[in-house]
């Protein structure tokens, strides 16, 4: 009996021995996987080409002669671009972007203001910082408008400026993932409608999310 209980004893001892080793050996295996993956963000490299698509949400504000309508609406668009990493962690970089979306409203019921097409050629600098990336952003943009009145319509283009702001991060060594707010100011446009002519003003606030693929 006193063997059998040695045995027993032995055996419970010799199986948590065990279980502990593989319990140390799984937490040594993931440490150097999770060591990995918080170098590669620390040591990620934000220089090069790098292509990719956003969604958002649009605001617009169109004004005229002391009247105003805002137009929003849900958008998808393209962008591609270029970064350089300094020494000192700094990122410069330029990007062009396109978006489109029916962004409309006809609060007046007659009359109906939109936002069909959008874009921007802007400068940014961010600052690397434990995998991510803040950055600023400025530069010229442009927008196709569309005024409607009793059945009859005119597009123009505005152009002007416009500055945001938006925080990077990579999910991969070339997959990034962002979200961005863009506000543009842009030019008076002049619209021919029924009776006459209107100037129209043109203001915007986007927010997107990006996913960009770099080369």
């Amino acid at each position: 009996m006193k063997r059998l209980f040695f045995i027993g004893g032995f055996a419970a001892v010799l199986a948590a021995s065990i279980t502990a080793s593989a319990f140390s050996a799984q937490a040594a295996d993931k440490a150097p996987v999770y060591a990995a993956r918080e170098k590669a963000a620390a040591i990620f490299n934000w220089t090069g080409f790098y292509v990719g698509a956003q969604v958002g949400y649009d605001r617009d504000k169109f004004s005229s002669s002391g009247l105003s309508d805002q137009p929003a609406g849900f958008t998808a668009g393209v962008h591609a671009g270029y970064r350089y990493q300094l020494e000192n962690n700094l990122v410069l970089g330029i990007e062009a972007d396109v978006s489109a979306g029916d962004v409309s409203s006809n609060t007046l019921t007659v009359v109906n203001d939109a936002a069909k097409l959008w874009g921007s050629v802007r400068g940014t600098l961010g600052y690397s910082f434990l995998g991510f990336m803040p950055y600023a952003t400025a530069g010229w943009a442009w927008q196709r408008g569309e005024i409607s009145l009793l059945g009859f319509k005119d597009e123009q283009m505005h152009s002007g400026w416009v500055y945001g702001a938006g925080i990077a991060a990579p999910i991969t060594t070339h997959l990034i993932a962002s979200v961005e707010w863009l506000h543009y100011d842009l030019s008076n446009a002049t619209y021919t409608i029924p009776f006459g002519s209107a100037s129209v003003d043109s203001r915007k606030d986007t927010y997107m999310a990006k996913l960009a693929y770099k080369f």
